[in-house]
């Protein structure tokens, strides 16, 4: 490759005009041209300069940081071409050129260190012919292609970013990255900022900030800041817009649209990882008979609790037995049948998963959705309640919910097919807990993705007048024989193996629960794979 040849790669890099082949002949030849490797980090370097300098022309921090950098005579490291366009117009990269060549080597990150590293990995699925990579991987410039789950990387220079299948993300730099569809959070540690994401409609800049962004098919990006600023420099040579929390950009191929975020269309944490015993309480239904249901389970609640046989108003017989997915179940009419249990409910924010096995008539109606199971006190924040969802203006109809008054988080399939599905709704706690962010929804093992959601703390109330003990297959807002609920009083369906614990669990345990009814295989299982 000859010195002009190189120098025209080197353009087309900045301009974001190089083909793929052309990205790979440059890297060939940086690898083994240590000079126009240099040259290649430099330009790259140079374009946060001057993003910092176009964006904030009068705080000097662009001739600062150039004369401290070229004091500093630390190992060159490429970050690697541009994938997209520059956020810089065409005319300024011949000047940036001609300056960037006059100037010494920058150290861009720390000798050894990986790019950036997982740390977590929550029942990930993987695009064909994608790696699955492992806890503890280093990533570097890796494109991970997510077909669904989560996914945290920790870059080395500070930002952690959770990855929300399906995604096509890729790994740029130790504080750089590109999101060509999907949806991303990055939070920055305390007291830093700078970390850069591109996305084919343009470039977001952190400034010490929490944000999320999601590209979809199209190419189009939106940004949701939910804490701090950032600078959203579009690819079109429009001028960059600048964002503070609770504000939101899209950037389309011709336009910016400024509008509130929403904090609920991203997920912000990981659950956290179960330490110490799991207590929970376990109604298995296997009586077949009588009148009462009695507590399996341990470290939670009063041994032995009870279900019992109820019927609003009184009178009536309870909940019908019937064969379940394991030994007996519960048949529930939709009109005055329910089960009251002798347990409150998990209280506050406090971590928790119920599981279940459900089945849903065919023709359920949207008055017999409502009240799978649910405690608390029927107020914002202050409810739990488990349903198949009757409320069109909230999400499609039939779907698994979980509602906690005004707020909820609505899935994508439709359990109104007579059959039996394992169902479980995981809440945790940690940083801002509400209803759309922290809450992640199972289906037959699998994550669920969410159709709707609606952001609202969660702070589940259950002592006062208007609390009340854990139901199954009533309305958790239906305490009057003269309310009139238009969305329905009861569940209609059957319900068999409830789990209530105290912890947040995840997928392969809540898969154990669905394949053998409890949280680890049975010894006998464990002893023939030994």
């Amino acid at each position: 490759m000859t010195r002009d040849e190189q120098r025209q790669l080197l353009a087309r890099a900045c301009a974001g005009d190089l083909e793929p082949g052309e990205a790979a002949c440059l890297l060939d030849a940086c690898r083994s041209d240590p000079q126009l490797l240099a040259e290649l980090s430099h330009l790259t370097v140079l374009d946060r300069l001057l993003a910092h300098e176009h964006l904030y022309p009068d705080d000097g921090a662009f001739v600062r940081e150039v004369r401290a950098r070229l004091a500093d005579n630390a190992a060159l490291r490429t970050v690697g071409p541009w994938r997209r366009g520059s956020w810089l117009p065409g005319w300024a990269w011949a000047a940036a050129a001609a300056l960037v060549l006059s100037l010494a080597g920058w150290g861009l990150k720390r000798p050894g260190a990986p790019e950036a590293r997982i740390v977590r990995v929550e029942s990930a699925t993987w695009e064909t012919g994608q790696t699955a990579p492992r806890i503890g991987d280093a990533l570097d410039t890796r494109r991970l292609q997510l077909a669904g789950g989560l996914v945290e990387l920790k870059f080395d220079l500070g930002a952690t970013v959770i990855v929300e299948g399906p995604a096509d993300f890729e790994v740029l730099g130790p504080q750089h990255a590109f999101l060509h569809q999907g949806r991303v959070v990055t939070r920055m540690a305390p007291g830093t900022k700078g970390f850069i994401l591109d996305s084919p409609r343009g470039r977001l800049i952190d400034q010490g900030t929490e944000f999320g962004v999601s590209v979809g098919p199209s190419g189009d990006t939106e940004v949701h800041v939910l804490e701090g600023k950032v600078d959203a420099v579009p690819g079109n040579q429009q001028k960059p817009v600048h964002l503070s929390v609770n504000q939101a950009a899209r950037l389309t191929s011709q336009r910016i649209e400024q509008f509130e975020a929403d904090a609920g269309e991203f997920i912000t944490d990981l659950p956290p990882l179960s330490t110490g015993a799991t207590g929970f309480l376990h109604w298995s239904f296997d009586e077949g008979a009588g009148e009462v249901s009695v507590n399996r389970g341990r470290g939670l609640g009063v041994p032995g609790a009870r279900a019992i046989r109820r019927t609003y108003p009184e009178g009536g017989a309870g909940p019908r037995w019937i064969a379940g997915q394991f030994g007996a179940g519960l048949a529930f009419d939709g009109r005055e049948t329910f089960m009251e249990c002798e347990f409150p409910g998990i209280p506050g924010g406090e971590p928790r998963t119920v599981a279940f096995w459900v089945k849903v008539p065919r023709d359920s109606s949207i008055d017999e959705g409502y009240g799978i199971i649910n405690w608390g006190t029927n107020k914002p924040g202050l409810a739990w309640q488990i349903s198949v969802n009757p409320n069109a203006a909230e999400g499609p109809l039939g779907r698994l919910r979980l509602g906690v008054h005004r707020s909820f988080v609505v899935g994508t399939t439709d359990l109104r097919d007579d059959r039996w599905h394992h169902c479980a709704v995981v809440m945790y706690g940690g940083h801002r807990p509400d209803a759309g962010t922290h809450i992640l929804l199972y289906l037959d093992g699998e994550l669920e993705p969410a159709a709707r959601k609606a952001v609202g703390e969660i702070r589940t109330q259950i002592t006062g007048p208007e609390a009340h003990n854990m139901w199954l297959g009533r309305n958790l807002g239906y305490v009057s024989v003269e309310q009139r609920n238009a969305l329905g009083r009861f569940f209609r369906g059957a319900l068999d193996e409830v789990f209530v614990f105290n912890a947040t669990l995840d997928q392969e345990q809540i898969r154990s629960l669905m394949k053998y009814n409890q949280l680890g295989p049975p010894p006998s299982l464990t002893s023939a794979t030994r």
